[in-house]
């Protein structure tokens, strides 16, 4: 054993073990003698630990086992069968005494570290059981038990670099740990839950201290979010982040053709109540600038942005990404995991105004030749969708022959000439022939 701590559980850990929360619990961390630079954390209920001794006592008084304690260079004796009634608060006599005993206390690793740990202490915030673990390579573990057989690390705080933790105290006011090396005595926030700037980023962490606040939009203790509704403050334990999960589709990316007006659409989850009522809006940045609509909720799981027209980016780009914010209440926005953005493209661009090149561009685009304009754009935009329009299963109309090399050769023929040019076709068997000099 390399340190020890009593404290009562948080109801979730009670529970579990199948005791009170006004129960105390051992927190304890070990190293094996042969292997001192890794460690354990175990976890034992005092009224386990005094059953067990009780139950070595009656053993012994029924004649099983020895007396004595050998690593206290006292005698070892057999234990004698005495007729006596042994409870907990059995003090013992002059018979058999000291008592060993070799039924052990045992329990689960809850968490294993790679360092040996020098110091231990534990509390409670809410339900959860928090513990905090000094290292001999001076760091500090901040850990949260789940149950009796299971811990995770939630944080790992660089105290005193190599330079052992040999105590830790919380301040009364459970706000402040004190941790002491050897020439160091360290001041530690418990909790910081304002560096966590997104719902996603509070609740990743895994921080029992932290919970996301509908109310104000942050990551904070639940006794700083005012709202008290059932669903006002969300904890780790649920990861219920109300969010963007996606495009109607399931893709990350709303395709939106330059100029055209369009409703754009998103997946969403975790609406509660009270963002349900909000009144939303959709707000669309571009290298600085923002544009934001009014947006609608739909079955609890879409939001529908107001159409308009995509013109306010630079016609000369192929195309560019505005990143897509949900603002519900005024200011408050949902998270945005995946960055779900609109690509906002300009076919005539992309293309190089090329009916070749136009015709060969990802079919997600959906741009076409328009015969009337000459342009690479989409069906609504060729004339309203009423002159002829080339999709890319189609041959560009007009071949054009900028250049071909080389310019001689001999006359037996051979020579492979290479023709550079637009609307030459998408396949070689677009191509019906091709004569030189009329052969």
């Amino acid at each position: 054993v390399q340190a020890g701590f009593v404290r009562k559980p948080g109801s979730n850990l009670a529970k579990d073990m199948n005791i009170t929360d006004q129960d105390d619990i051992l927190f304890a961390v070990f190293a094996e003698r042969d292997h001192p630079s890794s460690s354990a954390l175990c976890i034992y209920p005092l009224s386990f630990i005094r059953q067990m001794f009780i139950q070595n006592i009656r053993e012994c008084y029924s004649g099983k086992g020895n007396q004595g304690l050998e690593y206290f260079n006292s005698t070892v004796k057999t234990c004698v069968n005495v007729d006596d009634t042994i409870g907990e608060d059995f003090c013992g006599n002059e018979v058999n005494h000291p008592i060993g005993g070799d039924l052990p206390v045992e329990a689960m690793t809850v968490l294993n570290f790679n360092n040996r740990a020098t110091a231990v202490l534990a509390t409670s915030t809410g339900n959860y059981t928090v513990v905090f673990i000094g290292m001999e390579n001076g760091h500090l573990k901040k850990v949260v038990i789940e149950n009796s057989s299971y811990a995770f690390e939630y944080e790992d705080v660089n105290i005193d670099e190599s330079a052992a933790v040999n105590d830790i105290q919380l301040e009364p006011n459970g706000t402040q740990l004190y941790l002491m090396t050897k020439y160091r005595v360290s001041k530690v926030r418990v909790r910081n839950c304002n560096i966590y700037k997104t719902c996603g980023d509070c609740l990743g962490r895994k921080n029992p201290y932290c919970g996301w606040c509908l109310l104000t939009n942050k990551c904070t203790r639940r006794s700083n979010c005012q709202d008290n509704g059932p669903f006002s403050w969300i904890s780790y334990k649920s990861f219920a982040c109300p969010q963007i999960k996606g495009t109607i589709t399931g893709s990350k990316e709303l395709l939106v053709a330059y100029s055209s007006e369009k409703v754009v659409s998103v997946r969403v989850s975790n609406i509660v109540e009270q963002l349900a009522t909000s009144q939303f809006a959709c707000l669309f940045s571009i290298n600085g600038a923002n544009v934001s609509v009014n947006a609608t909720l739909l079955d609890d799981d879409k939001i529908n942005c107001d159409s308009m027209n995509w013109n306010f980016t630079s016609r000369l780009e192929p195309n560019v990404n505005a990143l897509l914010t949900v603002i519900w209440n005024g200011s408050s926005a949902l998270d945005n995991p995946d960055n779900v953005h609109v690509n906002i493209y300009n076919c005539q661009n992309l293309a190089n105004n090329s009916c070749d090149l136009c015709l060969n561009l990802n079919d997600k685009y959906k741009c076409g030749w328009c015969q009337n304009s000459h342009r690479c754009e989409i069906f609504e935009h060729c004339n309203n969708g009423l002159s002829p329009w080339l999709n890319r299963n189609q041959t560009c109309l007009i071949p054009e022959i900028y250049s071909f090399h080389p310019k001689s050769g001999p006359w037996e023929g051979g020579t492979n000439i290479t023709i550079n040019g637009i609307n030459l076709g998408q396949t070689f068997e677009d191509i019906i022939s091709v004569s030189v000099a009329g052969i």
